[in-house]
């Protein structure tokens, strides 16, 4: 509990070590908060984490330092697969973490390790890392998330399991701003909850820009149906400041309803620019929320979709 509130972070990254793969190569972590990316070394995460990781034990003390009752460890491509990881780690703090499956789409185990570590904890979420900068679409340039080959195999999985699908579309106008194709999955999925991290990624001027914009009121009307939530994570530095976030916020607010947004931190990587103290703050200080609709935001929304 945090100020007698309770804190459910959707989105925190743990993992014992960097070896996985980007569109642009093999990343594996070095030292420093570094990783070296198709053998060229930059940086990842912050630079006081050694060993380049951050292990469950580390997300648990940070945590238990800002109040945070509860997180959802969710995974990425560039990190590399920790189902193995977060699976064991769900079962040593079952009370405190709740886990992600992660899978490439196109491989031919797709569907059996997806069902394999989804039967083994709920609730839990199948992250879709989608962008064209890090992710599947970049790396499978024929990507659909509904229209593809296979696709319907995890969908069903999924729904059979109670699972969320959490997204992240990449860069606005590129190939994982798969906008038709989401709506397509939540018709065809009604009872499957789906979030759009990262306030519909809401980068680059996208307010102002004429060709950007339209693309994102389109994402960002996706709020409206049922089945799809917004999720929030990130979105000081996603946005670029904090008027904007809070822009966002309330836009997205007044589009999917106050019990369709999500928070989530996104530790360590943002660490590099934030305290979790500054990233849960900035969600309890927000002026469009009210005290119940703060409580919803940062805990209940989340815990809710797999009721």
């Amino acid at each position: 509990m945090r100020n007698g509130r309770r804190i459910v972070d959707a989105h925190i990254h743990s993992f014992p070590y960097i070896d996985g793969i980007s569109t642009r190569g093999k990343t594996q972590g070095t030292k420093n908060g570094k990783m070296l990316v198709n053998g060229v070394e930059e940086s990842f995460i912050p630079e006081w984490l050694a060993d380049s990781a951050f292990p469950i034990e580390l997300a648990l003390s940070y945590m238990d330092k800002e109040g945070v009752d509860q997180a959802f460890i969710i995974q990425n491509s560039v990190i590399g697969d920790c189902n193995e990881y977060i699976s064991g780690a769900v079962a040593r703090y079952p009370k405190r973490f709740f886990a992600s499956v992660q899978v490439d789409p196109f491989s031919k185990d797709a569907a059996s390790t997806l069902e394999h570590y989804a039967s083994l904890s709920r609730p839990n979420v199948f992250k879709m890392e989608i962008s064209e900068q890090y992710g599947w679409s970049g790396m499978h340039r024929d990507l659909r998330v509904f229209d593809s080959p296979g696709m319907s195999d995890l969908w069903d999985i999924a729904l059979k399991y109670k699972m969320a699908v959490m997204f992240d579309t990449g860069l606005i106008g590129t190939n994982g701003y798969q906008t038709e194709q989401f709506a397509k999955l939540a018709d065809a999925y009604p009872s499957l909850p789906i979030i759009i991290e990262h306030g519909c990624m809401c980068k680059n001027d996208f307010d102002t820009n004429s060709e950007l914009r339209p693309q994102w009121d389109a994402m960002a009307k996706l709020g409206r149906k049922e089945n799809i939530y917004m999720g929030l994570t990130a979105i000081v530095e996603t946005a670029g400041n904090m008027e904007r976030a809070m822009w966002v916020l309330e836009h997205l607010l007044n589009i999917a309803g106050e019990r369709k947004i999500v928070w989530g931190s996104d530790i360590p990587g943002n660490m590099r620019f934030w305290t979790y103290n500054n990233m849960i703050e900035w969600a309890e200080k927000a002026p469009c929320l009210t005290e119940r609709q703060k409580d919803l935001f940062l805990a209940q929304n989340m815990l809710d979709m797999f009721r």
